[in-house]
């Protein structure tokens, strides 16, 4: 039985006080803790040291303060419109975290830096630069290590314009952008599960397995681990040079080795993956890695991609996750003892310090009883490239009738995805469109007669997605990806349509690989009322998204078509999706709400359907 020390916060009449509780655990999960106030314990003896580990995940692009992100399928922090965040002011914090080590330990204190990945993608303060600015940034708070994040890969060539390279040219590096960031890290760029495709064990040379970091005599290891599912839920194009592995066998070798070869005594793994509501990936990940040993074959885990809030231990190895957007970030404590006979650094199991979600909050004024100051020169880069953005982002599109909600866009169709898909259609003169629940990355939540802008546009489709058009689509290959759609109980995002309404029957109470396998769809019904499936009909017209086209989100049923179209089968690029919306609701000037109810789902498992 283990000891785990974590923190709770108590909120009575206004005040705010932390205090300590430490729970029995056994080897398997550990309960969650309440965010709260974490401490730095003051050393007992001349032979302890203490490794804290400072770690974000999934910034987007959000550099500076924001409010609360319209985001309620990844459980973010709905009612809280503190403008949180600002990398001058993580910085302010990273400072503190270091000055409270550096006054407790000295040279027996290591503080770790960790980015989880997805840190450039995602605002027009950002995505312009395609991780320029964010690497400026992370150099300048003195990073240690981070994982690139799935969406890293989704810049592609080095070309702020276009996010594929052109079929057929040599030439364009769909990696160009990612290789650009790692050259200009100060801080080590890790996957030690990406290999080159066809070449066994070869890893890409812009990424690093592993980086040691010099503590106290000894070292320790930060492992990197880049999110397996990433061929889909990037553009498979990009990563199609690369293989993508879960990476339990490359921590368990890697972490195995340096322990028995006195390399590294501590190994940390920052891996872009996260507990998402009941699947507990991360945490499912970690007891694969653990396997049998005994002893902790890793000691600590900074998580990511699934947005929300993770505060666990499993089998002795504790694990956070902080939300998204730059909000917050989270903090593991490691006490250290030194052994007097071989010099070899232990982790103290009984006295393991964990908090996710600790708030990036300017009004704070200490942290770890340091002052809080923002970093100046971050603050000056941060508000010029603000300024930059709100010229573009401030443009009038139109005028919202009342907020469109991003609820359900996991499992079926909303608001928001319906609005981007009904405009997608109507921009194409298609008989129905389709995008990825996760290219419609947030809702927009503001009142009823609030001005739409370009940002809000932005911050719903922060990828260069083209809008792509086929006049004579083979209606099986269009069943086949609304098949996959109704299917996935979790697994991938429902893809949000226009111009159709599915009826089908899913029952995800037991599902196989979050599916359920004998999901089927009853009928499809387009916006006239003809049943289109099943029908006699053998072609359709549909408009959906470059992603889409070529595999993304595992919608995988267009991808050897787009590649082999011709005559009128072809694939017609119709222009960049966010600009070309942009225009058609400036041309209309008002978005009711309504217009775009949720609803073209229809699940018969707990609903009357028609019947065929």
């Amino acid at each position: 039985m283990k000891k785990i020390c974590f923190v709770a916060l108590g909120i009575s009449m206004g005040m705010v006080a932390a205090f300590e509780a430490c729970s029995t655990l056994d080897s398997g999960r550990g309960p969650s803790a309440a965010s709260a106030e974490f401490r730095i314990p003051p050393p007992t003896a001349p032979d302890q040291g203490f490794v804290l580990i400072m770690g974000i995940n999934d910034v987007h692009g959000h550099f500076a303060p924001d409010p609360a992100i319209a985001d309620t399928d990844h459980g973010a922090d709905a009612g809280d419109t503190r403008p949180l965040g600002g990398f001058q002011w993580l910085a302010a914090y990273a400072t503190a975290a270091r000055g409270a080590l550096q006054k407790a330990y000295g040279e027996r204190g290591q503080f770790l830096l960790l980015d989880g990945g997805d840190t450039a993608q995602g605002t027009l303060m950002s995505n312009p630069s395609e991780g320029d600015f964010a690497v400026k940034l992370m150099n300048q708070l003195q990073f240690t290590a981070g994982v690139p994040g799935n969406h890293a890969y989704d810049f592609g060539p080095r070309d702020p314009q276009r996010d594929q390279c052109p079929l057929g040219d040599p030439a364009c590096d769909p990696l160009g952008t990612l290789k650009s960031y790692a050259a200009q890290a100060h801080f080590s760029v890790l996957s030690a599960n990406v290999f080159v495709a066809g070449r066994r064990n070869e890893r890409p040379e812009f990424l690093k397995p592993y980086v040691l970091v010099p503590f106290w005599g000894r070292n320790v290891a930060v492992v990197g681990i880049e999110n397996s599912g990433t061929p889909s839920t990037t553009y498979a194009e990009n990563v199609a040079a690369l293989k993508f592995t879960d990476g339990v066998a490359e921590t368990r070798a890697i972490a195995l080795d340096l322990k028995q070869r006195g390399l590294a005594d501590i190994v940390v793994a920052v891996h872009h993956e996260g507990d998402a509501n009941a699947d507990k990936l991360l945490g499912d990940w970690i007891e694969k890695v653990q396997g049998s040993d005994a002893e902790p074959v890793i000691d600590a885990v900074v998580g990511a991609h699934s947005h929300q809030l993770n505060e666990r231990v499993v089998k002795g190895i504790p694990y956070i996750q902080s939300r998204w957007g730059g909000r917050y970030f989270g903090l593991i404590g490691l006490s250290v003892s030194k052994d007097a006979a071989t010099g070899r650094l232990s982790v103290a199991r009984d006295d393991v310090r964990l908090q996710a979600g600790i708030a990036v909050d300017a009004s704070r004024g200490t942290f770890l009883d340091e002052t809080l100051r923002a970093d100046a020169t971050v603050d000056a880069w941060v508000k010029e490239a603000a300024a930059a953005a709100a010229v573009v982002g401030g443009r009038k599109l139109g005028v919202l009738g009342g907020p469109l909600r991003d609820d359900g866009k996991r499992d079926a169709d909303s608001e928001i995805g319906n609005f981007i898909a009904d405009y997608m259609r109507s921009v194409s003169g298609a008989e129905v469109s389709l995008i990825g629940s996760g290219d419609v990355r947030v809702g927009i939540a503001k009142a009823a007669e609030s001005d739409l802008l370009y940002q809000d546009l932005f911050d719903v489709i922060p990828k260069n997605l083209q809008l792509q058009k086929v006049a004579e689509l083979p209606m099986d290959l269009f069943v086949q990806n609304v098949q996959a759609s109704i299917r996935s109980c979790g697994r991938r995002g429902a893809l949000q349509m226009s111009g159709a309404k599915v009826f089908f029957t899913r029952d995800c109470r037991a599902p196989v690989e979050r599916e359920d396998p004998h999901a089927r769809i009853v009928r499809i019904v387009n916006d006239a009322g003809e049943v289109i499936y099943p029908s006699a009909r053998t072609t359709i017209s549909i408009v959906t998204t470059d992603f889409i086209m070529t595999g993304g989100a595992g919608y995988r049923a267009l991808r050897d078509f787009a590649k082999n179209a011709v005559g009128t089968n072809r694939v017609q690029t119709l222009g960049a999706l966010r600009d070309l919306i942009a225009d058609a609701v400036r041309a209309k000037g008002r978005v009711n709400p309504a217009d775009h109810a949720a609803g073209r789902y229809v699940n018969c498992a707990s609903t009357t359907c028609p019947t065929l």
